[in-house]
């Protein structure tokens, strides 16, 4: 069998196992697969169907490679450019290795149609929300604060970025709730 044929069957019995999702996102409220997730289920099948996968980083980019090792001229390569990570707390090798953790489970599931819910579907719809609400209580709180003309010049002096509130990201808009 060719590895079209292999990837096909891969792809279609990884979709009949119905593999759970360990990775909990609490802020956005969603699960995710881990790598730890798929990878025992793809070794399975790689070795039942004789094809082989190889990582390569560089520093530009990540690509993933199958092999049919009973034809090994028959390669099926998946790449994609590398990106910045920045964990809190970490030196610089465990970034490394969560950026080529992240890739490689962004690659096998391109590779392997394995479909996720989608992190900014997920939380679009809640941020623009909770924005709104923010932005809704900051100004209330600053009609409740300035009574008179006076008050609401002294306002906008100490907090210039109440003019353009709509264009502040979450996280500001709470930081300036709180010193409002």
């Amino acid at each position: 069998m060719n590895i079209y044929g292999k990837v096909a069957i891969i792809t279609n019995k990884l979709q009949e196992a119905n593999i759970k999702k360990s990775g909990k996102n609490k802020y956005a409220g969603y699960n995710y697969f881990e790598l730890g997730d798929i990878v025992p289920h793809i070794n399975k099948l790689t070795l039942e169907y004789q094809v082989m996968i190889q990582f390569t980083f560089t520093k530009d980019r990540a690509l993933m490679r199958i092999i049919n090792i009973e034809e090994p001229s028959e390669v099926l390569e998946y790449e994609s450019p590398m990106a910045e990570i920045a964990l809190k707390g970490a030196h610089g090798i465990q970034n490394l290795g969560a950026l080529e953790t992240y890739s490689r489970r962004y690659l096998l599931m391109s590779a392997f149609n394995i479909v996720e819910h989608d992190y900014f579907d997920a939380v679009q719809g809640r941020e623009e929300t909770e924005k709104k609400q923010l932005i809704s209580e900051i100004r209330k709180m600053c009609r409740e604060r300035a009574v008179d003309d006076e008050s609401k010049k002294s306002l906008l002096e100490r907090f210039p970025s109440l003019k353009r509130i709509e264009e502040l990201d979450i996280l500001t808009l709470k930081k300036l709730k709180s010193n409002i």
